[in-house]
């Protein structure tokens, strides 16, 4: 549903508005995502920081941390099944980082991972991002049900993405369907 573009963008968008420094989490190590769409030189990723078993200060975030303007970025690295990420080596890094920025956007997996509980449990705001068509829509409202399950259905909304030459469904049919309230329709079109 294009969920870590909009991670990103909005992280992007965020920093480049004058709120002061943002902070972007990769950490869907299964997409990989942002090891695409940055240099790969010079960049050191989740994984790199967490393998240097370093404490976590204003130096050694410097060293791991990829600065871009007022955005910075930590990439998620490689996916290793034989060492998961766990949520115990995240809480460190968390607890900097909420000293450190004035917002701090973090991209998951969607597979609700130990450390993605972790994360979404530290957040002000959850978005859940969904398209309109009947698939997108089912998988909404089964993750909704986690988060339910989870108590953290109260600080969920969804982003609802559309594309021009679907048909439309409604904002208020979705939040019916899923349980939610939609706090935002993106074009993907635009």
């Amino acid at each position: 549903s294009g969920c870590s573009t909009l991670a990103a963008n909005f992280a992007n968008a965020a920093a480049h508005a004058g709120r002061g420094r943002v902070l972007l989490l990769d950490l869907d190590q299964g997409s990989g995502w942002s090891r695409s769409m940055i240099p790969s030189h010079g960049v050191h990723t989740l994984i790199d920081i967490l393998e240097a078993g370093a404490p976590i200060d204003e130096q050694g975030w410097r060293r791991f941390v990829s600065r871009f303007e007022n955005l910075d970025l930590i990439a998620a690295g490689r996916p290793n099944p034989r060492h998961p990420l766990l949520a115990s080596q995240l809480r460190q890094m968390l607890d900097y980082a909420v000293g450190q920025y004035k917002l701090t956007c973090a991209d998951l997996s969607g597979n609700f991972e130990a450390f993605s509980v972790e994360v979404m449990r530290r957040s002000k705001n959850i978005f859940l991002v969904t398209s309109t068509d009947v698939a997108t829509l089912s998988l909404a409202q089964h993750r909704a049900r986690l988060l339910q399950s989870l108590d953290l259905l109260d600080k969920t909304s969804l982003l609802l993405t559309r594309m021009a030459e679907r048909p439309e469904i409604s904002a208020a049919d979705v939040r019916r369907d899923v349980g939610l309230p939609v706090a935002a329709e993106i074009r993907l079109d635009d």
